[in-house]
């Protein structure tokens, strides 16, 4: 995912989407589906407790989060939105 979002700005994209690729996704990622952010913005802020719908417990991020994984085991994707 890093490779995609660098050649996203080498073309121009200014903006980015999440999305959940697994059948059984879990809360933290099916929360990101479908967000939409800026280029350079990022999907979850580090050193915050995320603790979505339908989790169980919080996850601390320690790093910022501007394209997938966000997670041991994630199978999420990035692509451009327009």
């Amino acid at each position: 995912a890093g490779v995609a979002l660098f050649v996203y700005r080498l073309v121009g994209v200014t903006k980015k989407r999440w999305h959940t690729m697994g059948a059984e996704t879990c809360p933290y990622c099916q929360s990101l589906s479908g967000k939409v952010v800026g280029i350079d913005e990022v999907f979850v802020s580090g050193g915050t407790d995320w603790h979505p719908e339908g989790a169980e417990e919080s996850m601390h991020v320690s790093r910022d989060f501007g394209h997938a994984p966000a997670h041991g085991g994630c199978d999420c994707m990035i692509s451009a939105a327009f």
